[in-house]
């Protein structure tokens, strides 16, 4: 397990999970909406973390057709983005922590017309804030979003939480999400 100064990604999905019990919340019984609320409350109370800067603190939202397990399943992942103090400076790649949760829905015939009005990966439905001063922003527009307003109330198939070890580019750290695959949403091959 690597430890980036002193937070490893067992302690950051330890400290969300203890979050949701302390807010009377069930993992299990998360809808979207609940879901969204909870990452952001935790995002603006968890703030002891040491991330590279003030805007290394970030918060995702991205839905899409994945398979990174099970075969093909659409999500929405709602992610909490950690850029960490490098080691190295001169490093290409820098570390970070990714908070993953991950709602993944049966393809019924909400997904398939969600999926027609969109491309394959939603690209058009993901968004990102690295500042608490924009958190009211990146809520609103996602909950403005055709995802949030689809599957704002379906309950999912299943529930994942996870946190891990990551990386990005120093030189890009905040990449464009159009079009792209980008490393605080999608997982590497």
């Amino acid at each position: 397990m690597t430890v980036h100064g002193q937070i490893a990604p067992p302690q950051v999905e330890k400290d969300f999970r203890a979050f949701l019990k302390a807010q009377g919340l069930l993992l299990k019984s998360l809808r979207l909406t609940s879901a969204l609320t909870a990452m952001s409350q935790f995002r603006s109370i968890a703030t002891a973390y040491p991330v590279l800067d003030t805007d290394g603190d970030g918060l995702a939202f991205d839905a899409h057709l994945g398979t990174e397990d099970r075969g093909s399943r659409f999500e929405i992942a709602i992610n909490r983005l950690l850029r960490l103090h490098p080691a190295d400076e001169q490093a290409h790649r820098w570390p970070a922590i990714r908070l993953r949760l991950r709602l993944q829905y049966k393809m019924d015939m909400a997904v398939v017309q969600y999926l027609s009005r969109h491309s394959t990966y939603g690209v058009d439905q993901s968004f990102v804030t690295w500042s608490a001063n924009d958190q009211d922003v990146f809520m609103q527009r996602v909950e403005e979003s055709d995802a949030f307003v689809t599957f704002s109330d379906v309950p999912p198939t299943e529930i994942r939480l996870s946190a891990d070890d990551w990386e990005y580019s120093r030189h890009n750290p905040t990449p464009d999400l159009v079009g792209k695959p980008w490393w605080g949403i999608f997982s590497v091959a």
